[in-house]
């Protein structure tokens, strides 16, 4: 039972001390007096969900405590901020929610004037006949069965959704994707290919200036190799007068190979190719397809590739949700054919135990003495 009630701040009481005795305890007063506000802080004390609006206005934290006789004294204390915090304790441990309710579960049984009225609902009519029967493990299977289907079936609807979007991008999905496709290329296969174009461009400047070049370099009696060739042919007669020319002799000598190398170099550069009309055409297409991909898809290459990847990715989501939707589907049927199963069979001991039910209630109906009419169970 409730040996007291503290409340702080709460809806229209500023602070309010109850002390309740044992046995019966009436609360009266006059309509909109608060005696509804007792009735709803102990609920609040007990583990309901705590609204703002029921903090006092202008105040920042509402207390509701109490203090409860069980096997031994259990102390409750609920504090509530206005910023939407709130600390909860019993016997001054801090505790969540849960916890909570755990503790305080059996505290409290309310009965109104208007319980009478359930004995008239058909819902009160099964618990007891199903209470009678002993079905409450069948029914908690049931209830259990039913709510896996009711599960699975949100699970679907949401998949079913996220596929539908999908699915109607799917042919816009595709397109793009072969678009993205049509060539292949890396993060930087524009700038390989305008350098490619720019090359063969200028394909006949780049032979005629590697022939000068060369020329320059080792062909013409002019040329750099011809120079160093008749330095070095004085030095050699000047390094019998002076032997330490001997070293400038060998590095000109050194040179003059580097050169001879480098002149043949050019000469191989120049045995290039020169591409045809449908060559060149390919790759300006292609260049031109790359810059038509940045445009669209986000103005690199790089943008380009994590765009074929999320389209990749979303049309395997299609593939995979398809398939999950049809597991999905496949559970639901699996599962609604045992819970209609478990339906029949409680049913049956439903109808089986009817008689005998009703005969019982009569039984302590006469047993009371009361008068009882022409009665039946339905």
């Amino acid at each position: 039972m409730i040996k007291n009630l503290y409340l702080k701040n709460f809806a229209l009481i500023s602070e309010l001390s109850i002390n309740f005795e044992n046995g019966l305890n009436i609360i009266t007063g006059e309509s909109g007096s608060g005696k509804s506000l007792i009735f709803k802080s102990i609920n609040f004390l007990l583990g309901d969900r705590f609204q703002r609006e029921n903090i006092k206005k202008n105040e920042k934290q509402c207390v509701i405590e109490g203090e409860f006789q069980t096997d031994e004294p259990i102390f409750i204390r609920r504090v509530f901020n206005s910023n939407g915090q709130s600390r909860n304790f019993v016997n001054d441990c801090p505790v969540n929610l849960d916890e909570l309710k755990k503790v305080t579960y059996s505290f409290l049984d309310y009965h109104g004037q208007h319980d009478n009225q359930r004995l008239f609902s058909s819902n009160t009519h099964l618990e007891c006949l199903d209470i009678f029967a002993g079905n409450t493990k069948l029914l908690k299977t049931a209830s259990e069965e039913f709510r896996h289907i009711k599960d699975l079936n949100s699970e679907f609807e949401k998949l079913n959704k996220q596929n539908a979007v999908l699915i109607e991008k799917q042919e816009l999905l595709s397109f793009q994707l072969e678009e993205i496709e049509r060539y292949p290329y890396s993060s930087n296969s524009d700038e390989k290919i305008s350098q490619k174009i720019l090359k063969f461009s200028n394909i006949q400047t780049l032979i005629d200036d590697l022939h000068f070049c060369s020329k320059l370099l080792i062909d013409d009696d002019d040329s750099v190799r011809s120079k160093l060739i008749s330095i070095n042919k004085h030095l050699e007669n000047l390094t019998k007068i002076e032997p330490e020319l001997k070293n400038l002799f060998d590095r000109i000598q050194s040179q003059l190979l580097e050169i001879e190398d480098v002149g043949l170099e050019l000469e191989n550069q120049r045995k290039i190719e020169s591409p045809n009309s449908s060559e060149l055409e390919l790759l300006n297409e292609n260049l031109a397809h790359l810059e038509m991909l940045k445009r669209k898809y986000g103005g690199s290459l790089d943008a380009v590739l994590d765009t074929k990847n999320q389209i990749v990715a979303d049309l395997s989501q299609i593939k995979f949700n398809s398939k999950k939707l049809n597991n999905v589907q496949s559970e639901i049927k699996k599962r609604n054919s045992k819970f209609n199963q478990l339906a029949e069979k409680l049913s049956v001991i439903r109808k089986n135990v009817k008689s005998e039910f009703e005969s019982s209630i009569k039984k302590i109906l006469i047993n009371w003495e009361w008068k009882i009419p022409i009665s039946r169970f339905i």
